[in-house]
């Protein structure tokens, strides 16, 4: 190829292989015409407001049963619900899980609330318990005299509320 002779010559090149390079482009669209507005909001007429579900309070039995199991364990409900990861504490934490649920039936979230802690350690206290229970005859008899002595203040209770209202 020979060299180019003029400045004219060498862009005449340059635009050739810039455009076999770089093809152009299509050129821009036109930008379509502003949108209509949109219509008028139609409002729709107020429904009545639905009564929402009561939520149920499981903290008095929950706290009644935790009392119970801090009395025989010999701690304090305050300790109980502590951060604390003494053993008896944890113990105690454990039981009053599983009596609960075995006895008010409360959610995961609800035991945890009472006791500040969260649903996963609620439900790994229930499996402790249970796993225990499977593994030792004694500890299960122990925990199930717990369960009817717990089972037997609750009915106490709910008789003497029922009896007064």
């Amino acid at each position: 190829m020979e060299e180019p002779k003029t400045v004219a010559e060498m862009r005449a090149r340059y635009r050739a292989a810039h455009a076999r390079l770089f093809p152009s482009r299509p050129p821009k669209p036109k930008p379509a015409p502003p949108a209509p507005p949109p219509p008028a909001i139609k409002l729709m007429p107020a429904r009545p407001l639905q009564p929402s579900r009561p939520r149920r309070d499981w903290r008095g039995p929950i706290m009644t049963i935790a009392g119970l199991v801090a009395q025989r364990m010999d701690v304090s409900i305050e300790a109980m619900r502590s951060n604390s990861r003494l053993g008896n504490l944890v113990l105690a934490r454990h039981l009053t899980f599983y009596i609960t649920k075995v006895l008010v039936k409360a959610t995961l979230p609800a035991l945890g609330r009472v006791l500040q802690r969260d649903h996963a350690s609620v439900l790994h206290g229930l499996r402790r318990i249970e796993n225990d229970m499977a593994a030792d005859p004694h500890f299960r008899d122990e925990v199930m005299l717990l369960v009817g002595e717990a089972d037997r203040v609750l009915q106490a209770k709910k008789g003497l509320t029922n009896g007064t209202n």
